[in-house]
């Protein structure tokens, strides 16, 4: 008899945590939290513009990121001149970015300017919005700030930017 309420015992042990294992996911939902972390997969496809500072300069563009970790972009920077007019620059970059399971990450970039000039850029983003794309969470928007002054500005201007994915499939 003993050791068939140690049985029930065990068995009832494992029929809850089954049942806790089944039901977390559907109360992580309800509570409104993500059912899978994020991943360097959750940055997949092209994401556009930029901005500097407060309105100083726009950037059109558009920065593709694989879902692998890797990122290349091209941008059309209208900024000011020192003359009081407005130029446009084309910029390009490449780099390599990695995704915390929490939604922020880190974009290491290497930027191009029209001169030949080349020069380094970190930007420290958390993706804000996602939807599930094909079982993966994908981000859709993302803010991110860059860690040095502008590139191409100077003067200390910060650098902040809202990416949004363009397109369903992104590639």
């Amino acid at each position: 008899m003993r050791e068939s309420l140690v049985l029930r015992g065990r068995t009832l042990s494992l029929i809850v945590v089954v049942v806790g294992m089944l039901a977390a996911p559907a109360l992580m939902a309800q509570a409104g939290g993500p059912i899978r972390p994020y991943t360097v997969a959750s940055l997949h496809g092209d994401y556009a513009v930029n901005h500097y500072g407060a309105n100083l300069a726009l950037g059109i563009g558009a920065e593709h990121f694989d879902g692998t970790g890797k990122a290349t972009g091209s941008l059309l920077l209208n900024r000011p001149t020192g003359t009081g007019s407005r130029e446009l620059v084309a910029l390009t970059s490449t780099g390599t970015y990695t995704v915390n399971n929490d939604g922020t990450g880190i974009l290491y970039l290497v930027v191009t300017l029209p001169d030949g000039t080349v020069k380094t850029a970190t930007e420290d983003f958390v993706i804000t919005r996602s939807e599930l794309i094909d079982g993966v969470l994908v981000a859709t928007e993302i803010m991110d700030e860059q860690r040095e002054p502008s590139l191409v500005l100077g003067n200390g201007v910060f650098v902040t930017q809202d990416f949004t994915r363009r397109g369903e499939d992104g590639d």
